[in-house]
């Protein structure tokens, strides 16, 4: 969630995204965010989400597990309208 925050041009979006963070919700519905919002986080998925991980995730035994869930969660945007 926290890639997301930072990088969403929509605040309303990306307030949403921090309040589930903050109230450790520990999901959202894509639905729940304006078309324009919606497009705009299935890019930032697509673009960045995995080359994040791969840059920013500690060195453990599990990065790579990590890292390949982070690349089926950006497969599945593929089903999803992108910008």
């Amino acid at each position: 969630m926290e890639f997301l925050i930072a990088r969403l041009t929509d605040r309303d979006a990306a307030a949403h995204l921090q309040e589930i963070v903050d109230n450790n919700l520990g999901s959202f519905r894509l639905d729940d965010l304006s078309p324009e919002a919606q497009r705009e986080v299935v890019a930032h998925l697509r673009e960045g989400l995995v080359v994040a991980g791969e840059q920013q995730l500690p060195e453990t035994a599990q990065k790579s597990v990590v890292v390949a869930h982070l690349r089926e969660l950006v497969a599945a945007t593929h089903s999803l309208p992108a910008e």
